[in-house]
């Protein structure tokens, strides 16, 4: 056999090997199968212009067990937290691209899990400073709800019950005056209070 033929034989088998890589490509959202253990990793290819991972967990007995990362569709990282038999489960963060003044990746939630069930949320402006943040029953908002204007000024808190408010909600301005405060039973309003009369009301700053 000569040299010609030696190097065409070896390029056409890496080229069998690129296109059966190729093919065996898991898509974005595509599942393993119900008794597959191993890493899984998907690829997205939305821009047609090649493809970027999407996403990779192990695996055990087709359930995600462990670190799970997750890309968006330019190759920025989306999300991370931890599996465990294939639920989200403790602190997973999500992160968003900022285009405006200069494209950066910065960290817009925090989600606590317990057994795939959001038990608090956390999300942020891409200054850093907090959003809001809440605790969370069944989907709704559940418990204490306190919402800033940003770099930790107060805006409004209040409780829930799963997802209905309750009780004293108050609202501050943007220099940590009261603006108002009003009384919810069931998610009605009952009562509403003028700030003026209302002296010892603690200052809207700060956690």
């Amino acid at each position: 056999m000569t040299r010609k033929m030696i190097l065409a034989a070896v390029l056409t088998a890496f080229a069998l090997v690129g296109c059966a890589t190729l093919s065996q490509r898991h898509l974005r959202d595509e599942k393993p199968p119900p008794d597959y253990t191993g890493w899984w990793v998907t690829w997205d290819d939305s821009f047609g212009d090649g493809y970027v991972m999407a996403s990779k967990c192990y695996y055990k007995n087709g359930k995600a067990e462990g670190k799970y990362l997750g890309w968006d569709q330019q190759g920025n990282l989306e999300s991370q937290g931890i599996m465990r038999k294939g639920l989200k489960h403790g602190k997973w963060t999500h992160y968003a691209v900022e285009l405006m003044p200069r494209e950066r990746l910065y960290k817009y939630c925090e989600t606590q899990y317990d057994k795939g069930q959001i038990v608090f949320h956390t999300v942020f402006l891409s200054d850093g400073s907090t959003s809001y943040r809440t605790g969370m029953r069944n989907g709704e908002p559940h418990g204490l709800w306190t919402q800033w204007h940003g770099r930790n000024r107060k805006h409004f808190e209040g409780s829930h019950i799963d997802g209905k408010r309750v009780g004293r909600w108050t609202f501050w301005d943007y220099e940590g005056r009261v603006e108002r405060i009003e009384y919810y039973e069931d998610n009605k309003l009952v009562r509403e209070e003028d700030p003026s009369k209302n002296k010892d009301v603690e200052p809207g700053v700060g956690d």
